[in-house]
């Protein structure tokens, strides 16, 4: 599983012949996600350079060899290098007395396949290095649990899931005391809280209130959406572990209907009819410890919808709380999301023009204006 996971990190780079005879467009020459180029129908070269596999490798693999980093960037540099030439010969090659010369050099460029072995052979090395030892710190984790820690729950989300072990070893950028601690806590909450006894029964009669769904549909970037409509919750008259229950229900639900390749969710916060009397720190505080401290980096983004003024100095109180996962909370308006976020097939009904939402109340239920 581990294996599968990683072997798609980096990719061997690719060669496209160009023409120097007439205008051309040739894009990624090299190394994927290292650099890439554009000549423009005037033949005027554009250069950009996005660095994120090696960002990538020294965020979060700094265990690699001196010697190797000095061939990443000898390999990154000579493609560079090669590009600009490359593109300079496709830019001067139009000049009548240098023509033969510069499509002759352009040609035997162009025609190097074994530069593309090279290119091959070195970044299939590195990703096989970078797999093998990845590999090698999910065992040292297992190993870690098993021995320290053998009263711990096996099979899924326990402390043999290969799967979940990488995922906090990469939220812990590798290191495996770090991610020890953090899993053996996650998994003891799990087994405490009861996660895998949790059903749709079991949270029945807090899901019925409204103030929490899991929409139908992704939103545009192929999230799963958690809607929270806040007018909808009461914590003076509603059972605070019920809550919690629906909350974590949710999570696990959204978390299972992300297609591959995803990995975190959307939340949607409608604070439209928001109150005092819908405030609850305690219950924000509660949900702040579960997406840091037991599903890591599932959090993609937080929309607050139509905030009103009295969600202000609440939200003075909750933003230090949420620390680093401050800065993807966005205050935004129903336009906003409509545009930005959905489809029109994919919009939820609720923050539809002209539609309408129900307020929860003990007594009676208010309709509200959707706009």
């Amino acid at each position: 599983m581990a294996l599968r996971m990683c072997t798609n990190y980096l990719r061997p780079s690719s060669i496209k012949l160009i023409r120097s005879d007439k205008p051309t467009k040739f894009h990624s020459f090299g190394v994927r996600n290292c650099s890439s180029f554009a000549v423009d129908a005037d033949n005027s070269p554009k250069v950009h350079f996005d660095f994120s596999i090696s960002c990538f490798v020294a965020k979060n693999l700094s265990f690699l060899p001196l010697a190797l980093w000095v061939d990443l960037l000898r390999a990154s540099l000579f493609w560079v290098l090669l590009q600009i030439v490359i593109v300079l010969l496709t830019d001067y090659g139009s000049i009548p007395c240098l023509k033969v010369g510069f499509n002759r050099a352009l040609a035997w460029l162009q025609k190097c396949a074994f530069l593309k072995q090279i290119s091959y052979n070195f970044y299939a090395s590195l990703s096989m290095i970078l797999v093998c030892k990845q590999w090698q710190l999910v065992l040292q984790v297992k190993e870690k649990l098993e021995k320290d820690y053998h009263d711990l729950p096996v099979g899924k989300n326990g402390r043999d899931d290969e799967e979940m072990i990488f995922w906090f070893l990469k939220d812990r950028r590798f290191s495996v005391d770090d991610a020890v601690k953090k899993l053996t806590k996650a998994i003891k909450w799990r087994e405490e809280f009861g996660v895998s006894d949790l059903s749709e029964d079991s949270v029945k009669a807090a899901a019925e209130t409204g103030k929490s769904f899991l929409h139908d549909f992704l939103d545009v970037n192929g999230r799963s959406v958690l809607v929270v409509v806040a007018s909808k919750h009461f914590p003076r008259m509603q059972d605070p572990i019920e809550d919690e229950k629906l909350c974590v229900f949710l999570i696990e639900k959204a978390l299972s209907k992300l297609p591959e390749g995803k990995e975190d969710v959307l939340v949607i916060i409608d604070l439209r009819g928001f109150g005092t009397e819908n405030a609850d720190l305690k219950f924000l505080t509660f949900l702040i410890d579960v997406f840091y401290c037991y599903y890591p980096k599932r959090l993609g983004q937080v929309l607050l919808v139509e905030a009103p003024f009295v969600f202000k100095p609440i939200w003075q109180l909750t933003k230090p709380l949420l620390k680093s996962y401050a800065s993807l909370v966005r205050f935004c308006s129903l336009k906003t999301v409509q545009e930005e976020y959905f489809t029109e097939e994919t919009l939820p009904a609720s923050f539809r023009d002209g539609e309408g939402y129900t307020v929860y109340n003990a007594a009676k239920s208010t309709k509200i204006s959707g706009n």
